[in-house]
């Protein structure tokens, strides 16, 4: 039994099959926006957080989301960070109805965008919530505070096509590191997006990654050789020809803004000559410590922690606020983060002004 029928069995030899296989891509929003990366949500946070109080806690649509910022705007309340071509766009409009009609689709792009970083939860398809806590936490941060994507993330669980309940345990940032970091060469992003930018009926991180690299380790170097491998092995074909990609089915598309997110978080460098991601300098770092990767970001929160001043108290607080269900199940469950954050404490002490150890 090849590789390809041992974990892709049901997807072979079938125009169906190709099209569930590709169907379980994670779709990643899209929209036409000047700013990117930690800068974009950042924006987006401040905008949301014109509508404190204003919304029903009980849930709104975003069409309402939209009209409340519009009016915030229109009342000469601006957040600080802001975006000419966002505001004109999205918020200068006469008729609420008459704007949604023609802009509602792309500015739901944004607000999936706002929930799959956890700006926003949805309670229902047409009864959404701002977390506001989440939204000082971006709005606050500046470029050198890591924020992960975690697992239990709105956006991925509201997706049709992708399989998740709550047995479902995979962080594709972490899984998306350690696979480059394991394969030992740069990765396409035709791999990354089938490899790792999917999730079907494997449930745990481990057996995701297994499987990836297992696959991999077989796979041509380059994309241009990696597609046609892939197809054949699937036997994705019909009359003797590979099948196409549909516009936008192509999962290296659906899954690029995944991608770009990483790179402009500096997880990830993308080389425009081989078409190819590596690791960055600071990822190589957390790949390369004898711990897990929600332990090696704690060492950032606690530096963090060890300027806590007045000025970024609130910052402080929401990161902690944020992180402590994570830090909580791993002291509970897991010995060897306990061993570790105790030898930190003995490696790293922390002194106060009067040198005595804290």
């Amino acid at each position: 039994m090849s590789m390809f029928e041992q974990y892709y069995s049901k997807y072979m030899s079938s125009r169906s099959g190709f099209e569930q296989f590709h169907n379980e891509v994670i779709n990643m929003p899209r929209d036409q926006f000047s700013d990117s990366g930690l800068s974009k949500i950042r924006i987006l946070a401040g905008y949301l957080l014109l509508t404190v109080g204003k919304l029903d806690a009980d849930g709104v649509s975003y069409k309402e989301v939209m009209n409340v910022i519009k009016n915030e705007l229109d009342e000469g309340n601006y957040p600080k960070y802001r975006d000419s071509n966002l505001e004109s766009r999205y918020f200068d409009f006469t008729n609420i109805d008459t704007q949604y009609d023609s802009e509602g689709r792309m500015f739901r792009h944004l607000m999936s965008l706002c929930a799959f970083f956890g700006l926003i939860t949805s309670l229902s398809r047409q009864k959404k919530i701002v977390n506001y806590d989440k939204c000082k936490e971006y709005y606050l941060s500046d470029d050198a505070v890591l924020m992960p994507i975690a697992k239990d993330n709105d956006f991925i669980r509201s997706l049709k096509e992708v399989n998740i309940d709550d047995e479902t345990d995979y962080r594709p940032t972490y899984a998306i590191l350690r696979y480059i970091h394991s394969i030992k060469r740069p990765a396409t992003k035709f791999e990354l997006s089938v490899l790792l930018g999917r999730i079907d009926e494997l449930k745990t991180e481990k057996d995701i990654l297994k499987r990836a690299l297992d696959i991999g380790s077989i796979l041509p170097k380059t994309e241009a050789q990696q597609i046609p491998y892939f197809f054949a092995n699937m036997n994705w074909k019909e009359n003797g020809q590979h099948y196409t990609y549909a516009a936008s089915q192509e999962p290296y598309f659906k899954f690029n803004s995944y991608l770009l997110y990483m790179e402009s978080f500096e997880l990830l460098k993308y080389d425009d000559v081989t078409l190819t991601y590596s690791l960055t300098e600071y990822s190589e770092k957390l790949m390369n410590d004898d711990i897990s990767y929600l332990i090696a970001d704690l060492e950032e929160v606690l530096k963090l922690i060890d300027d806590y001043t007045a000025e970024n108290k609130e910052l402080n607080d929401l990161i902690l606020y944020q992180r402590n269900p994570e830090l909580l199940r791993l002291a509970k469950e897991d010995n060897e983060f306990v061993k570790k954050m105790n030898l930190r404490s003995i490696n790293k002490p922390i002194i106060d002004a009067n040198g005595k150890r804290i």
